[in-house]
């Protein structure tokens, strides 16, 4: 059996020993890492990818393959309904960053409340004025969240421990998620108009694409921050600077951003209220392990003919 490490993902000198007991294991840079899995294709039969996008081309290419395996919760890079059809299992991750992402939506909301970045420019320039550092508390204030998953439950855990008033929507509220969750379901119209803080956490679909539009924002009452650790084309990020210039908001926190855009002058880098981050959110040593460990698992089950974490439903098994 080979197993192909297609780009660098998160896996320990340990991790990848573990890999070696499965069978021949072959761990391809980013660059080259099409070009090598090509050459191999007809003993191609785990995938072990991360973010790299794998099209119905490159799947037709895999006669042997079985099983790809994606380190990461989403899995909207890989081409589904085609590795269905032919067979292909899919496996992800889900749940291993919870805590590391939920936490990074604090440290991205109290970096805009207390104006942390810019504080820590003016020490570096030897200026030490605090008239321009007045901050905001967040205890007390409304916090409007999007999508009550795993994630979006302890981002709504943390808040009620700042004493926020928490607000969210979702597909399937319930009264006993409401109770438990101490937390009140509402309509967009409604959190919208009500939130200090709005919060995303939603996988990225056709009904959630450029869900926070023009429109939203021109709706959103109490010039809310908005944080964004989930995907980023479920902002439309040329109303987002709309947004911005006019003042609809008070400031927002992008971990995730629109694809190449550092080829290009980048609109939103002329805001001061605005902090952006790599994609980082779910990069913890403990979240990585735990994926890490989870991706092995997926394979050991998969080999022994059980399953866990299967995305698609493959017509037939290879």
């Amino acid at each position: 059996m080979k197993l192909v490490i297609l780009e660098p993902v998160y896996f320990s000198k340990e991790h990848i020993s573990e890999l070696k007991t499965l069978g021949e294991v072959v761990v391809c840079d980013k660059f080259s890492g099409f070009f090598k899995l090509f050459s191999s294709v007809k003993d191609v039969d785990i995938i072990i990818t991360a973010e790299a996008s794998i099209d119905s081309m490159m799947l037709k290419e895999c006669k042997a393959l079985r099983l790809i395996c994606t380190a990461s919760t989403g899995y909207d890079h890989i081409d589904i309904k085609m590795a269905s059809e032919l067979g292909i299992t899919v496996t992800n991750v889900p749940g291993y960053a919870t805590d590391a992402v939920a936490e990074y939506t604090f440290a991205l909301l109290f970096a805009l409340l207390r104006k942390i970045c810019k504080g820590g420019r003016y020490i570096r320039k030897n200026r030490f004025t605090r008239k321009q550092f007045r901050g905001v508390q967040l205890k007390g204030k409304t916090f409007g969240i999007i999508g009550t998953g795993a994630i979006g439950t302890r981002v709504s855990q943390i808040a009620n421990c700042f004493g926020c008033n928490v607000v969210a929507l979702t597909l399937n509220p319930s009264a006993e998620k409401e109770k438990r969750l101490r937390l009140k379901y509402v309509e967009m119209e409604a959190l919208l108009k009500i939130s200090d803080v709005i919060s995303l956490h939603i996988p990225l679909n056709k009904q959630t694409e450029a869900m926070i539009s023009y429109d939203a924002f021109a709706r959103m009452r109490k010039q809310p921050i908005l944080i964004n650790t989930s995907r980023e084309e479920v902002i439309n990020h040329n109303a987002l600077v709309d947004a911005l210039s006019k003042g609809l908001i008070f400031g927002a926190g992008l971990d995730v951003l629109p694809r190449g855009f550092l080829l290009r002058k980048y609109l939103m880098f002329k805001f001061q209220n605005i902090i952006f981050s790599p994609h980082v959110a779910f990069y913890t040593l403990e979240a990585l392990n735990k994926c890490a460990d989870t991706v092995i698992d997926n394979i050991k089950l998969f080999i022994s003919g059980k399953s866990q974490n299967i995305v698609n439903k493959p017509d037939y098994t290879r």
